[in-house]
């Protein structure tokens, strides 16, 4: 087994590497179950909410690589938890995908379709899901490694 120069296995050091993490919102268990599992099998880590006020708890102190957002939730809607997004965490918006059964009449005035990452509509092809959920968490992924790079190279270039 490869040994690195501090000693770990490469077992350990993979241990330590963290999954993808993905936030699914849906109030539908079924549908919440099948992208669980689904996801988990395609190498992601699951967290659930099953409402808007669930969700916003959630959000306010975890960050995730990519967000699956209902539209039609109970006590705070997927509408809602946008605009809370859109004040608090704001990073966070375009990190979600918003999978929804709403009319198109309902999405007419949605403005914030330009700041999400993707807009599916029910029922989604499965594989075109897994492909946008591996897009939107690699974006993300390479996102934090770069602003991680910044910010310990940064303070090296300032006090030479």
């Amino acid at each position: 087994m490869p040994t690195y120069a501090n000693g770990q296995t490469q077992n350990v050091a993979l241990c330590k590497m963290r999954l993808p993490m993905i936030l699914i919102i849906d109030d539908d268990p079924g549908i919440r179950g099948l992208l669980s599992v689904v996801l988990r099998r395609k190498g992601f880590d699951c967290d659930i909410a099953t409402d808007g006020a669930e969700a916003e708890k959630k959000l306010r102190t975890h960050d995730y690589d990519a967000i699956l957002l209902d539209l039609m939730l109970p006590r705070l809607n997927g509408f809602e938890v946008l605009r809370f997004l859109k004040a608090e965490r704001r990073a966070l918006l375009e990190r979600v995908i918003v999978i929804t059964a709403v009319a198109e009449i309902t999405l007419r005035d949605f403005d914030d379709q330009k700041l999400v990452w993707a807009l599916l509509r029910k029922p989604f092809d499965l594989h075109h899901l897994i492909e946008t959920v591996t897009e939107c968490a690699a974006n993300a992924i390479t996102q934090r490694s770069e602003e991680t790079a910044l910010r310990s190279w940064a303070p090296e270039r300032i006090s030479a």
